[in-house]
């Protein structure tokens, strides 16, 4: 998305990805020269095959030098240096792979 993008418009994005990928997380980051901020949103197939949004910001976005967190369904991350994006949407294939395979 283009920097400057308001935040609910990020949000509304995400959950309308969210409603095409069945049981599976949507993620969307906006990338800006003074920071980038990050959505991830899963639905109920995603959240009983145990990818809640707010862990996996938590456990990527977050541990990477970001803030952020929020619900199972929604959650964001800001602050971060846009220079981590790439390691973050890293992180959370890694995590998704892992948690689906439990």
């Amino acid at each position: 998305m283009p920097a400057g993008t308001a935040p609910d418009d990020v949000r509304l994005l995400a959950m309308d990805v969210r409603g095409r990928l069945a049981g599976r997380p949507a993620v969307v980051a906006v990338v800006k020269a003074d920071g980038s901020s990050i959505v991830v949103v899963t639905d109920e197939g995603a959240r009983s095959a145990g990818l809640r949004a707010g862990d996996l910001v938590r456990n990527s976005w977050a541990n990477l030098g970001g803030k952020g967190g929020g619900k199972p369904d929604i959650a964001q991350g800001g602050g971060g240096n846009p220079e981590m994006v790439p390691a973050v949407f890293a992180k959370l294939r890694g995590l998704v792979a892992e948690l689906a395979s439990r």
